[in-house]
């Protein structure tokens, strides 16, 4: 069984006030059908409980709150979607459109005691059987927890008019938009596919951007944030720590859907940089390395993808390297596709179908030994290669067809520091561009920025893809920067080393040669064992 996921959450504001109204026509209006409160037998209780666990608990979990699949049953979430609700609107739902493998499958019986669960989950005391005649003129109670009583012969006023719902005319995005978004919307994490991260939008410039004043605020569940806002047309979709994506009215703040991916209880969330969108489809990081596509309308899971399978990827818990995986940056929409790296024992670059969630290649950012650079890695067998991890979304150059992502340092640079005889110890592909086919997954470049990284340099940011020059000498070419702020320029279709830019900031590296790149480095500055 799948309610839908705390849907129709708008109007927040609205929704107080018009519980408040609802709970005093409760007290003041005698005779009429929502005075009547829910009541259930004990025994359809605990008969409906069997047929939760049977029917519904796959999706919504066996304590209705710990599901993976479906929103919760239980507690604020829950009483936000039904509250003041008729008995029989919960009712018909259950018996209509659960579950949702098999919808209608419940007989009215089994349906009945669903609901009869239900609502003694949610401390709705018992009594009485409940009936079909009878539970058309019951109410479920409002969120409201105390309201005073109204005088007779008091007028209230008229509930406010809602606005229209923007999801109610939410169109799919498509990939010709994804490739020039239209000056209002922005897509992925840097708005572009190139990663510009520069908006077209000339209303707020520099006289008028000091007159700016605050139209709505939203507290996002606590917890640090990095996540850029997806813009739709005139939705908002903020992911927030914890799990947790809200789909916002972009003119007032309110609420529309929420969506909480019920994280394992031995795993911590971890904050992320974006999310990504296609079609009718919103494409969520989690932080247990699962990739989750929602409905953008609903915030309804589409499919699920644990990628983060070490087993599934030949990595054993006696292997010595049994670490959880996660994603911190956020996924990349290409030609079908969702492409995002990952931060674990060995990280790695994967893609899944769009539509389905099915994996369709995997990029290991660590080479083992026989592998391109697995001989790079000072002997060391795979199990101790640490580091290489993809904290952001990948870019992409649509002209040479090529994704780009930059994995970070190494963790440990101990076994790197000391090369052994006839060993190398660059340790690809940690510092590194990568340009990759998407449709293949196969590496056609690599450009390494600095090599056997002591110093936790990090050249692990976005790849930005701009033309330069123009007529002949025009060239698509990628720039990334490390934490150190020099600058590399490479030619964006075979990777060939063009220059860089150093701002000053460094004085590790200290030359760089104009054609190959290669990078001279103040060996007095390197860190040792007593340094």
């Amino acid at each position: 069984m799948k309610l839908e996921s705390v849907a129709a959450q708008r109007n927040r504001r609205q929704r107080t006030f018009m519980g408040a109204a609802a709970a005093i026509a409760l007290l003041s209006a005698p005779g009429s059908w929502a005075q009547v409160s829910p009541t259930y037998s004990a025994e359809q209780a605990a008969t409906g409980k069997t047929v939760y666990e049977k029917q519904c608990a796959t999706c919504h979990g066996v304590a209705l709150d710990d599901g993976e699949f479906g929103p919760v049953l239980r507690g604020a979430d829950f009483l936000v979607r039904w509250s003041g609700k008729s008995v029989d609107d919960l009712f018909t739902y259950t018996q209509d459109r659960m579950p949702s493998s098999r919808p209608g499958s419940l007989s009215q019986d089994e349906a009945l005691n669903v609901v009869a669960y239900m609502m003694s989950a949610n401390g709705i005391y018992s009594g009485p059987a409940l009936t079909v005649a009878q539970q058309k003129s019951m109410a479920l109670p409002t969120t409201t927890a105390s309201v005073g009583l109204v005088a007779a012969g008091i007028k209230l006023p008229p509930n406010p008019r809602a606005r229209p719902n923007p999801l109610d005319k939410i169109t799919p995005v498509t990939d010709k938009m994804i490739a020039s978004p239209p000056d209002g919307e922005w897509f992925g994490w840097r708005r572009t596919r190139d990663a510009q991260g520069f908006s077209p939008l000339k209303q707020i410039n520099k006289s008028n951007v000091g007159k700016l004043q605050l139209a709505w605020s939203l507290a996002l569940p606590p917890g640090p944030n990095q996540a850029t806002p997806l813009m739709h047309d005139g939705v908002l979709f903020v992911h927030a720590f914890g799990d947790v994506v809200q789909a916002l009215d972009a003119e007032n703040g309110d609420i529309l859907w929420q969506y909480a991916y019920r994280l394992p209880k031995d795993v911590l969330p971890i904050t992320k940089k974006s999310m990504a969108i296609l079609d009718n489809l919103l494409f969520v990081p989690t932080s247990d390395a699962h990739m989750v596509a929602l409905n953008v309308k609903t915030g309804n899971v589409v499919w699920n993808t644990n990628v983060g399978d070490m087993e599934a990827a030949g990595i054993t818990k006696n292997s010595g390297i049994w670490q959880s995986y996660t994603i911190s940056g956020g996924p990349i929409i290409v030609n079908g596709k969702v492409i995002f790296g990952t931060r674990g024992p060995k990280p790695f670059i994967v893609a899944l179908d769009a539509k389905s969630g099915k994996e369709l290649w995997r990029f290991w950012t660590i080479p083992k030994p026989g592998d391109l650079g697995g001989d790079s890695w000072n002997g060391l067998p795979w199990d101790k290669r640490s580091g290489g991890a993809v904290w952001t979304p990948g870019s992409y150059d649509a002209v040479n067809n090529l994704v780009f992502f930059g994995p970070s340092q190494t963790y440990d640079t101990g076994p790197l520091r000391d090369l052994k005889p006839g060993a190398n110890n660059d340790a690809l592909f940690t510092d590194t561009t990568l340009a990759l086919n998407p449709d293949t997954g196969k590496l056609v470049w690599h450009f390494q920025h600095i090599k056997n990284d002591q110093w936790d340099l990090d050249w692990a940011y976005e790849r930005s893809i701009v033309t330069l020059g123009k007529g002949p000498t025009e060239r698509r070419v990628v720039v990334t920067s490390g934490k150190m702020g020099l600058h590399d320029a490479m030619d964006a279709k075979t990777g060939k080393y063009l220059f860089s830019i150093d701002l000053g900031l460094q004085n590790v590296v200290t030359a760089i040669d104009p054609k190959t790149g290669e990078k001279t480095i103040n060996q007095a500055l390197t860190p040792g064992r007593d340094k």
